[in-house]
């Protein structure tokens, strides 16, 4: 196992430092799986304008109220690489900046 960080590919970010863990802990990152993306909300109509959008370009989405906000989640099968996370990430921030949401995060179960 690899112990020294590569910060090619795992930058020194947040991003990077979740998939340095995953890695670490045995994590197969060169395996594809359903990476989950969570954004939130501050009313329900934007929230489920982006869930509808979301479905549209033919993403899994999920949806809940939490105590005083929306949460909404995307979750596609990628492998979980750094590129393809921040990929991903801005392609949903240009999704989500029409809905006046915000990105609160990733994460997956380990391959």
């Amino acid at each position: 196992m690899e112990r020294h960080r590569d910060l090619n590919k795992f930058p020194g970010d947040a991003d990077g430092d979740a998939l340095w863990r995953m890695h670490v802990s045995g994590d197969n990152l060169n395996a594809a799986r359903e990476v989950d993306f969570w954004s939130v909300f501050v009313d329900e109509q934007n929230a489920i304008g982006f869930a509808v959008a979301g479905l549209r370009k033919g993403w899994k989405m999920s949806f809940s109220e939490l105590e005083d906000e929306w949460q909404v989640g995307t979750h596609v099968i990628i492998i979980p690489t750094y590129e393809s996370i921040i990929h991903f990430q801005d392609e949903l921030a240009s999704e989500i900046s029409a809905f006046n949401g915000v990105i609160d995060g990733w994460g997956c179960f380990e391959a």
